[in-house]
Formats: structure tokens, sequence, C-alpha cells
């Protein structure tokens, strides 16, 4: 199809009857009638960045509001799926400034189509949170395969700021390298939230990985030695307790500072000979030995595969 470039401005399109009849301006001659065409009126502007009027560019897109991108037939259909729509509804009307509409806003189109070069482009890791996840989820629906790693590799910079929204994503297009990377800082969180965050197929493999914080802070709480005799250790443990209780996430992450804490204040009480240091240690080295045996969250093999 040769490259078409008409005055840009104000589509209007008259209904009659059954019949629509799409007019450039208003009170030109009808150029085409269209039965069945819905009513619309588009204002629209073209992109600088990837230019209608460059003749290499014989593939024209409509971002959903209203920018019209000229891009290389050869490039979209390689790189992308549905870019290059030759079944579009819109491709075959002469008088549209457009072969294709896309269902994304010019801001993520001027990101994606850079994919569908071998030229420089804007890194991902420097754009916004939100953008981001715009241009991710517009990657995943053109099957943009370039973008779509540049955007996991992007993802991992957001993980500690939004790991429930990167969990989201990676569950959603099974992404599960960055899935397992996010769900140590996640285990906290309540388990409807993160129901409605993983797709379904995933929930019993995140509460097996949940249920093991669960468990070893249970374990923290009863694993104290129980041969030490010192008048003190009773105490001792009654003060420490109450900071392995909280969730359970935090708090194994917080395992040494718990005790450094414990152990630097018995050393001020008691002098660095203080009998009950030994057992505090212990007690520490038990429930590490425990944490820091814990499995990953484990992805069914049958999903990893595909």
């Amino acid at each position: 199809m040769q490259s078409r470039a008409p005055s840009p401005g104000r589509i209007t399109v008259n209904v009659h009857g059954s019949d629509t009849t799409i007019d450039i301006n208003p009170g030109q001659k009808q150029l085409k009638r269209i039965r069945g065409r819905p009513t619309v009126a588009v204002e629209t502007r073209r992109s600088s960045k990837f230019p209608v009027e460059n003749p290499e560019n014989d593939w024209l897109c409509l971002s959903n509001d209203g920018v019209v991108y000229g891009i290389r037939i050869d490039n979209a259909r390689i790189n992308s799926k549905n870019i290059y729509d030759p079944e579009s509804p819109d491709s075959p009307l002469d008088d549209l400034e457009w072969h294709t509409q896309l269902d994304i806003p010019s801001s993520v189109c001027d990101l994606l189509f850079e994919y569908l070069y071998n030229e420089p482009r804007t890194s991902l890791e420097t754009v916004s949170f939100d953008t981001l996840v715009k241009v991710t989820e517009a990657a995943e629906q053109y099957k943009v395969q370039s973008a779509i790693d540049s955007c996991k590799n992007a993802l991992r910079k957001h993980m500690s700021e939004n790991p429930l929204e990167v969990a989201k994503l990676a569950g959603k297009y099974g992404y599960y390298e960055e899935l397992v990377q996010a769900a140590p800082l996640l285990v906290d969180t309540s388990l409807p939230i993160i129901g409605s965050a993983l797709p379904f197929h995933l929930h019993m493999a995140w509460f097996r990985y949940r249920e093991q914080f669960v468990a070893t802070r249970q374990y923290a709480t009863e694993s104290y030695p129980t041969d030490h005799r010192c008048q003190h250790w009773q105490g001792i443990i009654l003060e420490v307790l109450p900071r392995l209780r909280g969730d359970p996430g935090a708090t194994l992450v917080k395992i040494e500072d718990i005790f450094k804490e414990m152990i630097d204040k018995v050393v001020r009480k008691n002098g660095l000979d203080a009998c009950c240091v030994n057992p505090l240690n212990i007690w520490k080295q038990r429930i590490l030995t425990r944490r820091d045996a814990h499995e990953g969250l484990q992805i069914p093999n049958e999903l990893v595969s595909n």
C-alpha cells in the first residue's frame, strides 16, 4: 500500500440512515460511503518522531489520543503483532489519514515504536514507574519482544518501591524471575491483596512460600535454650519474645538487630563476661539457620517450561 498523507484536521462522519459518510473537511465533496461505520470525530496531529511524510514509512498508525505515526511495514510485521494489521477495517479507506488505530496513547507509542528499529532507544530505566507499566502492557499487547525484555529489566529497578505492582505484572505475563525477586518484599502483604494481584494458578505456590516465614517466626519464639540457669535468663527471654511476634517477614529480616541490641544491653549491665551472652547467640543462630534454609518462591514446572 502506498503511503498516504492527506491534510491534517478534523475528520467528520455524517450518518445517513444505515450509511455513514466520511468527509475530511465538512462541506467538501463526499469521498467514500461506508455502510455501518460508527460516528466518530477525531482531532489529529502528526508525530515528529515517526513522521508520516517520510516515504519509507508506509504504514500509518493512530494513537488513541489522536497522533498519527508513520512506520515501516517490514519493521512492524517482523518485530510486533497487530501493529501492522492488513485486516484493519480502516486500511482500505483512502480518505482516512491512517491505516489502523491502536489502543495506546502517544506517550507510549513514542517509546514502543523505538523497539521496532535497530537504532538507539530511550532507556526504560529512566522513565517513571507509571509510564513503564503502560509501556509493558502495550509491549505485551502488541508482542514487541525487544521492548518486553527491556521492560523486565527496568521493572527490577522499581522492585523495592513498588513490589506489589511489579509482582502483579510479573504474574500476569509470566515474568517469573522478577516475581521470585519481588516475593521476599511481599511476605507480610495480606493474603486477599496478594490473591487479587497474582493469577489463581500461583496462589498455592505463594501460600507455601509464605508459610515458611510464618513457621520460622513461630519457631523463633520457641527455640531459646532451656538449660541456662542464670537468674536473669527468664527476664531476658521475656524481653526478647515480644520483638519476635511481629509480621513474619519484617521480624525475620531484623533477627540480627534484635539480638545485637539485647546482647549490648546485657553487656552494659553485667559486663563482657555476662553468662547470658552465649545462650542469646545460640538462640539467634538457631533462628538464622532456619531462616536461611527457606526456599524461594517455587514456580510450578509446567509454567516455567512454557
